[in-house]
């Protein structure tokens, strides 16, 4: 009788789907998450590879919502952004004409 050990590899595949609502797009969105585990047994009496695939039976539901308060204060930083800017512009701008008024 043969004494070799064959090499058993199992691997487990789990998904979860989810459902993503939009509401910049007013949709809903599909997708699923999934892990990926393995155990290798070198022990074995055969040779083989062996699948499991576990799906669950509960969705995830995600709502997208519009960010009004985001885009506020992206907005308002950067009105301010332009201020400061042209602030520093037009102190340099003045200070380069004083500078070059005082020159005899």
């Amino acid at each position: 009788m043969n004494n070799q050990n064959g090499v058993q590899v199992m691997y487990i595949i789990q998904a979860v789907p989810h459902v993503v609502y939009d509401e910049y797009l007013d949709k809903d969105l599909y997708t699923y998450s999934y892990s990926l585990n393995h155990n290798i047994n070198e022990e074995s009496q055969a040779t083989g590879i062996t699948m499991n695939y576990k799906f669950s039976p509960l969705t995830m539901r995600l709502v997208k919502r519009k960010a009004v308060g985001k885009l506020t204060i992206r907005i308002c930083g950067l009105i301010c952004g332009i201020f400061v800017m042209f602030g520093l512009l037009n102190r340099l701008l003045h200070t380069f004409m004083d500078y070059s008024k005082s020159k005899p």
